[in-house]
C-alpha cells in the first residue's frame, strides 16, 4: 500500500505575527510620509501630477508614462558628482560609447536636486558632448584630462527642458560658467 503524501499546515507563532503586525505599522508609516512629500515642495503642490501621472498610448497601443521635468527652467549652480563611462550601448542610430555625469543642481527656493546627462561620444564640433565641454576650456586650456577630472567642479548653469516624440519632459543643462575650486 503507497503512502500518501499529506499537507499539513504551519500554524504561526505569536512571534512571527507581532513581527508582521510590525513591518505593516512601518510600512504603512513610510507609505503615509511619502504621500505627505508629494503633496508640496515649497508653494507648487505636486500631489496632483506624481499621483496621477499622463499616460501615452503609441500607434501599437502600448501604453507608456510621459515623464514630466523634476527642475524647472532657470540658471542654477551646479556641482559635477560622478561621471561614469559604458561601453557598446545600443540606440536608436546603432552601437555607441557613452558619457554619463551626475550632477547636485543647487537654488535657494529648490535646495538640492540631482541629475544626470548623457552623451554619445563623439568628437564632432557640433555634438552635445563637445559642446558641453566647451565652457571646460577655462579651466583646463592646453591640458590632457579624463571626464574624472571634472569631478568636484562648479559653477553656474541654465537648466533648459528638451521634449520627446510623446511629451515627456527632460532636462538638460548648458554650462554658462566654470569655477576653479572643489577637488575631492
Amino acid at each position: 500500500m503507497a503512502l500518501r503524501k499529506v499537507k499539513r499546515p504551519i500554524l504561526e507563532s505569536e512571534k512571527a505575527k507581532a513581527e508582521q503586525e510590525k513591518e505593516e505599522t512601518v510600512t504603512q508609516k513610510k507609505m503615509e510620509e511619502a504621500n505627505m512629500e508629494n503633496e508640496t515642495i515649497g508653494n507648487q503642490s505636486l500631489g496632483e501630477n506624481a499621483l496621477n501621472p499622463t499616460i501615452y498610448f503609441n500607434e501599437e497601443g502600448t501604453p507608456s508614462f510621459i515623464r514630466q521635468a523634476n527642475i524647472s527652467e532657470g540658471k542654477y549652480e551646479y556641482r559635477i558628482d560622478k561621471t561614469y563611462y559604458k561601453e557598446n550601448v545600443k540606440t536608436k542610430l546603432g552601437v555607441k560609447n557613452q558619457f554619463r555625469v551626475a550632477f547636485s543642481i543647487y537654488s535657494k527656493e529648490l535646495g538640492e536636486k540631482k541629475m544626470s546627462m548623457t552623451f554619445n561620444v563623439s568628437s564632432h564640433p557640433q555634438s552635445q558632448l563637445i559642446k558641453f565641454l566647451t565652457p571646460f576650456n577655462a579651466v583646463f586650456s592646453g591640458k590632457k584630462i579624463t571626464m574624472n577630472d571634472l569631478v568636484g567642479l562648479t559653477g553656474v548653469g541654465r537648466i533648459y527642458h528638451k521634449y520627446s516624440s510623446t511629451g515627456s519632459a527632460y532636462e538638460k543643462l548648458e554650462v554658462l560658467h566654470v569655477t576653479e575650486n572643489i577637488k575631492e
